[in-house]
């Protein structure tokens, strides 16, 4: 664990933090190219879906990605966060679980009872429920080491929601889920330098100032 305390080390914690969950996008983009390259190479290029014809590649991203994307984000995150805090092994399953968790509500539990109409603040509110989603977890692990973990909820719906109304990238594209990674990776990794400055219900070895 690093052991030097510094001033401005929160701004270097926070610029790691977004640096690294962004880095996270093109691992997690080839990765799963990788995969679907081997799936269709096995299965064709088409699959039937509900009697439906569709792209394997197309079908299989909207499954393959979040849960990938919690795998790196998390592995990356826990490297970082390992030299600051003890005891984060279960930061990575947090991780994967909450990026899954946006397909287990919207795909198998929302899209079957409600058709959920397209406008500005729909899409708004969705974004948040993500970022709920994806802080819920991650919380969980969080909450029995400070005090005001709760804020890491706000954080992930604020991050989610600002992303989704500053954006104006294609989401399908690597640069447009990059840049959309960037509102909440900053406002996560600022909530977490601000928790590990107040009192803590666990007393760690060492800080985010003890970087």
């Amino acid at each position: 664990m690093k052991d030097s305390a510094s001033l401005n080390s929160g701004g270097r914690f926070i610029i790691k933090w977004v640096v690294l969950t962004v880095l996270a996008v093109p691992l997690t983009w080839g990765l799963a190219i990788v995969i679907l390259k081997l799936v269709t190479s096995q299965v064709g290029g088409t699959i039937l879906v509900d009697g439906q014809t569709r792209i394997t590649e197309d079908y299989l991203m909207s499954y393959l990605f979040l849960p990938l994307m919690g795998l790196t984000t998390g592995i990356f995150q826990y490297l970082l966060l390992r030299g600051y805090l003890a005891g984060m092994g279960w930061w990575i399953p947090a991780s994967l679980v909450g990026w899954s968790l946006p397909i287990i509500v919207f795909q198998w539990i929302v899209s079957p009872l409600i058709q959920i109409p397209e406008s500005p603040l729909s899409t708004l509110l969705t974004a948040v429920l993500i970022g709920l989603l994806i802080a819920i977890p991650q919380w969980l692990v969080l909450r029995g080491r400070f005090a005001n973990a709760a804020w890491w909820l706000a954080a992930g719906a604020f991050g989610w929601g600002a992303a989704i109304g500053i954006v104006s990238l294609p989401i399908g594209s690597l640069f447009g889920i990059s840049a959309i990674i960037l509102p909440p990776a900053f406002s996560s990794g600022l909530v977490l330098y601000f928790l590990s400055s107040r009192p803590a219900l666990v007393s760690p070895p060492h800080t985010m100032n003890s970087a």
